[in-house]
């Protein structure tokens, strides 16, 4: 996000679900809330998928509740002011909200029942902004967004524990109303990493489930781009105890590539760009650590240097792309 706003513009840490567990370790913005249910796709219980949002979340308030939001400085540029804040809900009987900009007085808006998603923004120069449910009659609530009103925005649904598949439970009609508020022109999957055994040789039925969700994408973002990230290095230590890089997750890199050959969308392979075999052993032990000793998942070092290999090779892809289009447009 960095990378991408600082060459083309924009602003603001994008969409945020109301309610996070793990809003202590978002670096990216302050996050606070209060006064929410909470309800999750990866739940075992109480969840119906058919209310769910975008991320695979909805929030039910209770009287009082509110979400806040703030910007920062210290982990990356752009994100401690934006210029647009919103917050989308559904609401079957009338709402009322109100959203503080900076601490300052409350802007009030009241939205009679209505049957699509709905948002309410206020914009300026926005340092934080609180939004408070005054009253709320039968609404779900799915998120809050800051972003700039050009440039690049990037929206983030980290879905602890999934496999990705989740994604095809979320309605359709629900995607394209949001889609309507908030187009997207490239949907990035990374997923995969909890799909790998050690020596697993048939998925099969991963790919069969990732056409689906890949096809349902398509049929409520048909102006958007997608992007597959494959997986990245994952050791294992063998018998004789030396690290190497499991067998199952090179097997499952090539069900990853076939899927998105098969689906007619992009690839990018993070297994050859992290330096293929062996390299999370290398990432754990460089100096400082660019991963965690469970040999699997990277840190913030890391996530911040695969990002730059992620950027170079969107770049790479578009400047790519400008030229075959300028050289196709030559007389």
């Amino acid at each position: 996000r960095a990378m991408l706003q600082g060459r083309y513009g924009g602003c603001g840490v994008g969409f945020v679900t109301i309610t996070s567990p793990v809003n202590g370790y978002r670096p990216t913005v302050r996050h606070s809330f209060g006064g929410w249910q909470s309800h999750s796709v990866t739940d075992s219980v109480f969840f119906d998928r058919g209310k769910q949002g975008v991320s695979g979340h909805y929030f039910i308030p209770t009287p009082g509740a509110y979400v806040e939001l703030g910007g920062q400085r210290k982990y990356a540029s752009r994100l401690d002011t934006c210029e647009r804040a919103s917050i989308f809900f559904y609401n079957k009987g009338e709402a009322r909200l109100s959203a503080s900009v900076n601490k300052g007085e409350p802007q009030t808006g009241t939205f009679p029942p209505a049957d699509g998603l709905r948002e309410m923004d206020v914009t300026g120069r926005i340092g934080s902004v609180r939004w408070k449910v005054e009253s709320a009659d039968s609404t779900l609530f799915y998120g809050v967004a800051m972003d700039g009103t050009q440039g690049i925005a990037v929206d983030n649904f980290s879905l602890r524990g999934s496999s990705g598949l989740s994604l095809r439970s979320i309605p359709v009609r629900t995607m394209r109303e949001f889609n309507e508020l908030r187009p997207y022109d490239l949907i990035v999957l990374q997923y995969g990493l909890n799909v790998a055994t050690e020596r697993g040789r048939n998925y099969d039925r991963y790919r069969d489930g990732m056409l689906t969700t890949i096809a349902h994408l398509k049929q409520a973002f048909p102006q958007a781009g997608i992007l597959i990230v494959g997986v990245g290095d994952r050791e294992y230590k063998t018998e004789e105890g030396s690290l190497r890089t499991m067998p199952g997750i090179k097997n499952l890199i090539r069900y990853q590539q076939n899927l998105a050959a098969d689906s007619g969308v992009a690839f990018w392979n993070m297994f050859e760009a992290m330096g293929g075999e062996g390299s999370m052993a290398d990432m754990v032990h460089a100096k400082p650590s660019l991963a965690n000793y469970d040999y699997t998942h990277i840190n913030f070092r890391g996530g911040k240097h695969l990002a730059e290999l992620l950027y170079e090779a969107l770049v790479y892809g578009k400047e790519q792309y400008d030229r075959r289009r300028a050289y196709e447009a030559e007389p």
